[in-house]
């Protein structure tokens, strides 16, 4: 459950609120006695790669087991050709 404070609170003692939030509690913030937003901890956003790694492709393909393959060698082999590692570029060093 959230701790409820004015907006007064948050305006005054801003440093506290932000770093018992960091710490993991949730905190609403009411105008005139009326929630008006809730603080809560940043939980950073996993997204799943975009791309498959070539291990993990299927190996059946209506093609046939030969051309199947063939087809999987080829993407496992230009698989090694790129860097796949995502970097942010707005990231500050």
């Amino acid at each position: 459950m959230a701790t409820t404070i004015p907006a007064r609170e948050l305006r005054n003692n801003y440093a506290q609120i932000i770093k018992r939030v960091r710490a993991g509690e949730r905190i609403t913030v009411a105008t005139d006695g009326v929630p008006a937003i809730d603080l809560v901890p940043h939980v950073p956003r996993v997204t799943p790669p975009r791309f498959r790694p070539a291990d993990q492709l299927p190996v059946w393909s209506p093609l046939g087991d030969q051309a199947s393959m063939a087809w999987l060698a080829d993407v496992r082999e230009l698989d090694q050709q790129f860097d796949q590692t995502v970097t942010d570029p707005w990231e500050r060093g």
